[in-house]
């Protein structure tokens, strides 16, 4: 597993290979062992019953597949070629290599065999920053390493383009000397054929560039979805304390300004480097004074790009960050129209003004320095174009350079003098770049739940039991000292006034978040010590608000395996809202906003309570949901959650009254108090 950790470019220093191993539950099959370590390691595998060939197919150095032979041998397959593949049996002092298709399935046997592909649950974790600081250059360069592989073919091909590109001043240099002395027309015409084919041959290989660069923007994008996705389902909730969650989410966007900033970067800037190098490189070939021009020419453009260029990455930043400021305004105004629509639009458009105005402000400060160097720029071209003319013209008057020496050194300087232009004229889609990978680095370092620990495994109804738990945010005590216990399949209802702290003690109960002091339990181990697997494992949060955008059966199934269409009927008519589904036209398959839209507040809530029930979980947390239904909703929703025969432990946190047949506390700001039964 180590092996296929360093394969995908998983960093494994953090991880204590003998702690997660210990971790592993002997008795589970052995799938599910591999999973846990994987885990552990920051790996993700998906299985694959198939024959060796099929799997051979789908091996890549990045993304490695690895499976047991009949004699138990593990393989690890990392690479593949017309009929071959790299394979690398664990173990075998003999090393990796390679084996035609035929003779893996000979040595690995059985026929149809479990494989394993292996992917990084959080691709882009090389960028992330785990602890301290880390400057929008360090995450740029540890992009480019991810991408090496790509990035080394599309450089590859740009440098052999360039080379085949040098027919042109060749050409014209030769053509030059020939009309001097008198030519026939054979010659020419055979170098034109000659130009052709190496002129032809660039554009291919240009294109080849092109579909590359495609590949690796194509790459970073999924990259970028899959590491978030994963990331924000598993972040730690003390980490968006104070933090809008849809605003910092917007940082994603980015994502397209990496991808464009990779196509100047790979492209343009490649291209202007390699001009100046053959400009380099040829005008000290024809004369050695023209060193010295080599060298103003050199010095001209770092000047341009480093002493000019001080503070645009750090003005980029700025303007980046005013940017997304408007936009978490404009998305507030979105998300509360009644508000500012009438006594609250003055508000509305001031704050508009005022970010409008900063950024602006940011704007122009950034403006300023883009500007400086893109004149620069322009200067040296002007300049050196000047002083090569003149320099060149007094060598050929001195007869140390030919004339058609003279028209090439002119055709090279100033193509890549061009080059160079064009490129300093998309200098800020690369200090966009900067910013963006600084703003995406505010997502990828969320610090995640950690993936070890304790696989729990208890069936039934769950107990639970809070000892000695306080709770703080940043600030004064959340929540003060609670005991609480929950008997298995215990219904029970906690009382409290908005602003006592029910939520943080669901958290508190499912583990969400842990304790501050004391220790909360769950069958009787530490919450804390539990993967977040097993502590999320039929374990269900209910609260309003937390339709997804999505159809019917999505809410409700929420892709768990084993959910049938008739199972979700089930629910939904136990629920009261069978006929409500089927009176709309696609049923199932009706598609919800995130604001539950086109379902009534009561219809959202019964959606909710059908989703929590559907997977029989072995721990219910109803938080607020049935506060302010009317009575009849109330009662049906309350019957359904406490059903007979129910697989779960039942936790309802209200404002309103408690139900009379159940166990009933009050939580004040002293604690739990726990009322006598009626």
């Amino acid at each position: 597993m180590l092996l296929l950790a360093e394969r995908v470019g998983v960093s494994i220093q953090d991880v204590s290979l003998e702690a997660a191993l210990a971790q592993l539950p002997p008795t589970e099959p052995e799938p599910v062992r591999v999973e846990g370590l994987a885990a552990a390691l920051g790996l993700r595998v998906r299985w694959l019953i198939a024959p060796t060939a099929d799997a051979a197919a789908l091996a890549r150095p990045d993304l490695p597949v690895f499976g047991r032979s009949v004699s138990g041998v593990w393989w690890v397959l990392d690479g593949r070629a017309p009929g071959l593949v790299h394979a690398l049996p664990v173990a075998d002092p003999r090393g990796p290599r390679w084996l035609t298709v035929g003779a893996l399935s000979q040595r690995v046997g059985g026929g149809v065999v479990r494989w394993g592909l292996v992917e990084p649950v959080l691709p882009a974790a090389a960028l992330a920053c785990s602890g301290g600081s880390r400057s929008p250059l360090q995450r740029l360069r540890a992009l480019l390493w991810i991408e090496r592989a790509d990035i080394a073919v599309v450089v590859l091909y740009g440098v052999v383009a360039g080379l085949l590109s040098l027919a042109t001043p060749l050409a014209i240099q030769v053509l030059i000397n020939w009309l001097a002395f008198g030519a026939l027309l054979q010659p020419i015409v055979l170098l034109g054929l000659t130009l052709s084919i190496c002129l032809g041959l660039a554009a291919a290989l240009q294109l080849l560039q092109r579909l590359g660069v495609e590949t690796i923007e194509r790459r970073l994008f999924v990259r970028a979805v899959a590491d978030l996705t994963a990331r924000l389902a598993r972040v730690r909730l003390d980490a968006l304390d104070g933090l809008s969650g849809p605003e910092l989410a917007n940082r994603f966007f980015d994502v397209l300004t990496l991808q464009k900033a990779a196509s100047t970067l790979l492209l343009d800037g490649l291209t202007a480097l390699l001009q100046v190098t053959v400009a380099v490189l040829i005008l000290a070939l024809y004369h050695p004074w023209l060193l010295l021009f080599d060298l103003l020419l050199l010095l001209g453009m770092a000047t341009a790009l480093v002493p000019l260029g001080r503070g645009a990455q750090q003005t980029a930043i700025a303007e980046s960050k005013a940017k997304y400021a408007v936009a978490a305004w404009i998305e507030e105004i979105a998300r509360h129209p009644a508000v500012l629509r009438t006594d609250g639009s003055e508000l509305a458009e001031d704050r508009a003004d005022q970010l409008a105005q900063r950024w602006l402000s940011t704007r122009r400060d950034h403006f300023r320095v883009f500007l400086r160097q893109f004149a620069g720029v322009q200067a040296l071209q002007v300049v050196m174009s000047a002083v090569l003319l003149v320099a060149s013209g007094a060598l050929v008057l001195r007869g140390q350079l030919t004339l058609g020496q003279l028209v090439a050194a002119e055709f090279i300087v100033t193509t890549a003098l061009l080059g160079f232009a064009k490129f300093a004229d998309k200098l800020d889609t690369v200090y966009d770049l900067l910013a963006g990978i600084d703003k995406l680095g505010a997502l990828l370092d969320l610090p995640t739940e950690p993936p070890t620990g304790l696989w729990g495994g208890a069936e039934g109804p769950a107990a639970v039991q809070l000892q000695g738990v306080t709770l703080r945010y940043p600030g004064p005590a959340e929540l003060p000292r609670l005991d609480l216990h929950l008997a298995p399949g215990s219904h029970t209802t906690i009382v409290g006034a908005p602003g006592t702290g029910k939520s943080a003690l669901a958290q508190l109960v499912l583990g969400e978040r842990a304790p501050s002091t004391g220790v909360a339990r769950r069958d009787g181990m530490d919450l804390r010590r539990l993967r977040p697997r097993a502590r999320h494992h039929r374990a269900v949060l209910v609260r309003p608000g937390d339709v997804i955008t999505g159809s019917v059966r999505d809410n409700v199934a929420l892709g768990r395996d084993g959910v049938s269409d008739e199972r979700v009927w089930l629910v939904l008519g136990e629920v009261g809202l069978r006929e409500r589904i089927e009176a709309l036209p696609l049923g199932l398959d009706t598609m919800l906003s995130g604001l539950g839209v086109p379902l009534s507040t009561a219809d959202r809530c019964a959606l909710l309570v059908a989703r929590a029930v559907v997977a029989s979980p072995r721990l219910v947390v109803v938080d607020g949901l049935l506060d302010g239904l009317p009575a009849d909703r109330r009662r049906r929703l309350l019957d359904v959650l406490r059903r007979s025969g129910s697989s779960w432990t039942l936790l309802l946190l209200t404002c309103d009254p408690p139900p009379p047949d159940m166990r009933s506390l009050t939580l004040h700001p002293g604690g739990l108090d726990e009322h006598p039964p009626a």
